[in-house]
């Protein structure tokens, strides 16, 4: 319906949250550089944590998300006070009230890292088998959006690399459907023709040659 990859992962939570009460989730996207996690979602967090965790590195003990990628396999902390993987980052956590989380990787159909799905507790405590289904099955449905984006945002930027490309080439070039009718013009076949872009599309060349 073409909401932002930031609002269908807002409602991919909320409905985790739906689900299994009273979990807080969130999403992080692999950063562009490949190393680091950015956060694109976590509705129901506390605002000052999502402050802190709104970039983080990708690690091993990097809390459950770094690690999580790190070793792109489910990291679970029933308790992040004395989890190894929260060492250095516990406080951060604890301070706003969040005693449990369990983060798993979001993988693409090629199985590169996207990013994670995590999800918070008030208190500690272990998942039990439906949780981890639930949060398997959202994870699947957060990879297609986040492949789907990925693959939009390309498509638009070959589209303004292409049109780039033809508006300063000095070439006249077009490009006709088969039944010949012209689907793009760039602005040097404007000049010649002396048609806009508009009043030469679905045109054929029959239609600017003499009559006789």
């Amino acid at each position: 319906k073409g909401e932002t990859l930031e609002q269908v992962l807002g409602f991919v939570c909320g409905a985790v949250e739906r689900l299994a009460p009273p979990m807080l989730c969130s999403v992080m996207l692999t950063d562009h550089d490949g190393i680091h996690l950015v956060l694109a979602t976590a509705p129901k967090l506390p605002t000052e944590y999502n402050q802190a965790i709104k970039r983080i590195p990708i690690g091993r003990a990097i809390g459950s998300c770094g690690s999580a990628a790190y070793f792109q396999k489910p990291v679970i902390a029933a308790d992040i006070a004395t989890d190894p993987s929260w060492k250095d980052y516990a406080s951060v956590a604890l301070t706003h009230g969040l005693k449990a989380c369990w983060s798993l990787p979001i993988m693409s159909a090629a199985d590169g890292l996207l990013g994670t799905l995590a999800v918070y507790h008030d208190k500690p405590r272990e998942p039990q088998p439906t949780d981890l289904k639930i949060l398997e099955r959202v994870s699947r449905i957060a990879a297609i959006a986040i492949e789907h984006a990925h693959m939009m945002e390309a498509i638009k930027e070959s589209e303004a690399r292409f049109d780039a490309f033809m508006r300063h080439s000095p070439a006249v070039t077009f490009i006709k459907d088969g039944a010949g009718r012209y689907v793009y013009v760039n602005p040097q076949f404007e000049t010649l023709a002396r048609l806009s872009k508009q009043e030469a599309e679905s045109r054929t060349v029959f239609d600017f040659l003499p009559a006789h």
